[in-house]
């Protein structure tokens, strides 16, 4: 536990470092660099390694230093920069810095001139603006807006989005992985004849999208898939903090695909369900257990574990989850997960892998998979476009149907499909979250039983 005497001793230390600094360097700006981490804990591996990244983005910043050092100390990190150029210039680039990230508020940088005074910044001359609102942080402390824990709630949150970009540099194998999660998103987007869904054919029940969104779409994740597997590999805290930073890697994938497809939704609900699944499966490789239908299940459940209980709460429905939950009891693609999947493994799995194995087409194949998800699913993307329930309830009888009737056995098994197409089309019908499920499934398949199980498994040896 961090006292009063550290603080101050540690605060005298910077000082002498810093002015040996300045007489070593006479000619050079000075450059100090802590980080503002409130709160009990001020050194950690993940500290440091915040730390270091902030010495990176200043020795690129600034190529003509003359020198760097830093320290560890008991109160944190501390770093030191001598820099040949005009002291003014050199504060204006490091404030850019400081402000350049959403974590980068967390760097506390200081610049001193050749005469050992600390230059402020015009566009600071307020303070600093505190972490959680847009008031002066010293107001802020000094009236006790906010609450310790929420302040470090906060900071624990920045502290995940700067470990999601560190996860951007993808090893080997999260590419691999990567590659083939993108091939299947391709797969059930190519799959037709898909009823509701957008496919090569048409673009069904969707007026703002067609096939060529899709396939901007599923490029623009890919960098995002390897993040989430490389945050399995690497990511040491707890599975809850996990899953928080699953979904700022998400959010990331998200404006990926907003930018991709001019802000058309194509994937937000298969950026769920990939990165939850891609985050187990890296998660599994950290801990050297094998790659199996048990251990993805079980992997998924532990991440996954309570995430239906904000459905449960007593506020106004401010989601569709929420609302449907409300209304009917379901709790969609969130109670899919914490069951692991089921829809994909006691279902979808079985179905594809038989009939690939038969040598059936694999367009055929993943349409007859996707319905065989489609019975078992309560997709909410169906109550989305139609919230009722028995509309609900008659497209997986309709599904269960085109099934038990042996349709994909028959040599024009198209013909029934495309004619329940034009009837979930005229209600404006699209099993959106079962055609997600169907990617994961194409995904697991190939991993267990595929290209990509051969792949890894070479890998490894």
């Amino acid at each position: 536990m961090l006292t009063l005497q550290d603080i101050l001793e540690s605060k005298d230390q910077r000082c002498n470092h810093r002015n040996l600094f300045h007489h070593k360097y006479p000619n050079s700006c000075i450059i100090s660099i802590t980080l503002n981490i409130p709160g009990p804990i001020k050194d950690s591996d993940l500290l440091r390694k915040f730390f270091q990244s902030a010495m990176t983005h200043l020795q690129k910043l600034f190529p003509q230093h003359t020198a760097s050092t830093y320290y560890y100390e008991k109160t944190g990190p501390h770093g030191l920069m001598a820099i040949p150029l005009n002291a003014l210039e050199v504060k204006k680039q490091t404030v850019y810095l400081e402000e350049k990230y959403t974590y980068s508020r967390l760097w506390d940088i200081d610049v001193y001139d050749i005469n050992e005074q600390q230059i402020s910044s015009e566009k600071r001359k307020n303070g600093r603006r505190c972490l959680l609102c847009q008031q002066q942080a010293v107001v802020c402390m000094r009236e006790h807006h906010h609450t310790m824990k929420d302040i470090l709630y906060k900071v624990d949150d920045l502290l995940l989005q700067f470990q999601a970009d560190s996860y951007k540099n993808l090893s080997p194998v999260a590419k691999l992985i990567a590659q083939h999660a993108t091939r299947a998103a391709l797969y059930e987007a190519a799959s037709f004849p898909s009823p509701g869904l957008v496919d090569p054919i048409h673009t069904g029940s969707h007026h703002d999208m067609d096939f060529y969104t899709f396939i901007n779409s599923s490029c623009s994740l890919y960098d995002w898939f390897g993040c989430f597997v490389e945050a399995g590999i690497q990511y040491r805290g707890t599975l809850k903090a996990f899953f928080k930073l699953l979904k700022i890697v998400g959010i990331n994938a998200e404006h990926s695909m907003y930018t991709a497809t001019n802000q058309v939704n194509t994937h937000k609900g298969l950026i769920f369900s990939m990165g939850l699944l891609l985050g187990s499966i890296g998660k599994i490789l950290q801990e050297n257990q094998p790659l199996s239908s048990y251990t993805i299940i079980s992997m998924i459940k532990k991440i996954s574990a309570g995430i239906t209980v904000e459905l449960k709460n007593d506020k106004v429905p401010s989601t569709s989850g929420e609302k449907f939950y409300k209304l009917y009891g379901i709790t969609g693609i969130r109670g899919e997960a914490e069951k692991g999947f089921p829809a994909i493994f006691n279902y979808g799995l079985p179905t594809l892998k038989k009939e690939l194995e038969s040598g059936e087409p694999i367009n055929k194949v993943l349409i007859q998979t996707l319905f065989t998800i489609i019975c078992v699913t309560d997709d909410t993307t169906i109550l989305c476009r139609q919230p009722n329930i028995n509309i609900l309830k008659k497209v997986k009888k309709q599904a269960k149907n085109i099934l038990d009737n042996k349709t994909f056995e028959k040599e024009n098994w198209q013909n029934p499909i495309q004619q329940l197409d034009k009837e979930w089309i005229s209600l404006n019908l699209s099993p959106g979250g079962s055609a997600d499920l169907l990617a994961l499934t194409y995904l697991v398949y190939d991993l267990l039983y595929g290209q990509l199980h051969k792949l890894i498994s070479i890998s490894k040896h």
